[in-house]
């Protein structure tokens, strides 16, 4: 096997840059698992006819800088699990709704922050102007809000489950090791070999994985210790992935929330 120990050698990854990769945030967690899973694919296909049997144009999409994420970023996605923005329909019908619940004398002392449309839902109904401040101020006012309707509604904010905290855990790995990334380098190694006469294959060194993952902030204990053992686990071991597949799909939260507000 050879190494590649500096960006002399001849299967350097030169279109290779980390800083591509900081859109991977933007994704859902469904759209990051997708992403994960073509790039397993791609990594385990068999060899046919002296080629890797991967889809040429999207890995070209990738080497050519033009993407690296073949799923759409979630930036037009306005619908999440405990939010939803209501459209003009919505609020006529939440209107009807109000003025029938106001006919019944015994729920006019009753708070009616619940959404009328959706009663067996603990929903409440919200105005943001948008023009008034920023994002981080809004937020501010939006938590001070929701802890007096939760006082009013008895409604006490849930605690997350250990499965769902271990699955934000494993988000941040799969994330902050920069797994996808260096599947594309594996997977880039793989493409040399098949295209080299001499079959004689490449392999990074821990060092050029630093550089290259991480420009060099990570320490050599980090890198051999945590980083090769978990990312091991990841390409070689089948049941512990389908496992930790597994336990991410069932977190509905997880799987439609941008990976950023998941790492918060």
């Amino acid at each position: 096997m050879k190494k590649i120990s500096n960006d002399k050698h001849p299967h350097w990854p030169n279109w290779f840059s980390i800083n591509n990769y900081d859109c991977l945030e933007e994704l859902t967690g469904e759209q990051f698992i997708n992403e994960l899973e073509r790039r397993l694919l791609w990594l385990h296909l068999p060899i046919l006819a002296g080629k890797k049997m991967i889809d040429d144009k999207e890995w070209a999409f990738i080497k050519e800088k033009r993407y690296v994420t073949l799923s759409q970023p979630s930036s037009t996605k306005t619908d999440y699990p405990a939010v939803t923005i209501l459209n003009h329909v919505d609020i006529a019908v939440i209107n009807e709704e109000i003025n029938l619940l106001n006919k019944d004398e015994s729920l006019l002392e009753d708070y009616l922050y619940h959404l009328p449309i959706l009663r067996n839902e603990n929903r409440v109904i919200l105005a943001v102007d948008l023009a008034t401040a920023d994002n981080k101020t809004i937020l501010g006012s939006m938590e001070h809000i929701l802890d007096k309707m939760r006082q009013q509604l008895s409604i006490p904010e849930p605690t997350k489950s250990k499965a769902t905290k271990a699955s934000e855990q494993t988000f941040k790995k799969l994330l902050n090791y920069k797994v996808i990334p260096l599947l594309d380098l594996i997977i880039h190694c793989q493409q040399c070999f098949i295209s080299d006469s001499t079959k004689i294959s490449t392999y990074y060194t821990q060092p050029i994985l630093n550089k290259l993952l991480f420009k060099d902030q990570k320490n050599d204990e980090f890198i051999k210790k945590t980083f090769i053992p978990f990312l091991n686990q990841v390409l070689n071991d089948e049941s512990f992935l389908a496992k930790l597949l597994s336990n991410i799909r069932k977190e509905r939260y997880l799987m439609s929330s941008r990976l950023k507000n998941i790492l918060g």
